[in-house]
């Protein structure tokens, strides 16, 4: 007899997080996430994500194709390569500067967030005055048997980035 609980596997951190942390009683481990759940989960990841800067020059952070597939042949990220790089340098007042950044940061949520298909990254918008940039992620979810496509503002505001 075959049997399968509809969801999809909790990521680590999530199953190892206190939601109660103040109960004495402990309620029963949940393990598994349904599409909704999944998809907060996920962006949660993405926001701390595109809030966090590599702490290396470009250079080297497009040297990730040959550290992830030449020396170490694995599928996911590595700590040093977390985050996407300060962009504040970019000039993304024209095309090239706008695709720079839109690459960079669909390259850091391709390597560390493996649940998501067919990312595109789009500029919306930007402001000098107010130093944001207005992004729109466009991704597919995979939550088992389900694939969930979905839309995501993403507003990055002096440095800080924010959902929408």
């Amino acid at each position: 007899m075959s049997w399968k609980k509809p969801g999809e596997l909790m990521p680590l951190f999530d199953r190892l997080q206190d939601d109660e942390p103040f109960e004495k009683e402990e309620t029963p481990v949940k393990k598994t996430y349904n599409v909704e759940q999944m998809r907060e989960s996920v962006l949660r990841e993405l926001l701390e994500l595109l809030d966090t800067r590599v702490t290396f020059n470009k250079q080297n952070f497009e040297d990730v194709d040959f550290y992830e597939k030449s020396v170490f042949g694995l599928k996911c990220g590595y700590p040093f390569f977390y985050g996407i790089s300060d962009f504040s340098f970019y000039d993304i007042s024209n095309a090239q500067g706008q695709k720079t950044l839109e690459d960079e940061i669909k390259t850091a949520i391709e390597i560390f967030e493996p649940r998501l298909e067919n990312v595109t990254i789009s500029i919306k918008g930007t402001s000098q005055e107010t130093q944001s940039i207005n992004l729109q992620l466009d991704a597919s979810l995979r939550v088992g048997e389900i694939l969930d496509h979905f839309t995501f503002p993403i507003l990055i505001e002096k440095g800080i980035v924010k959902g929408g």
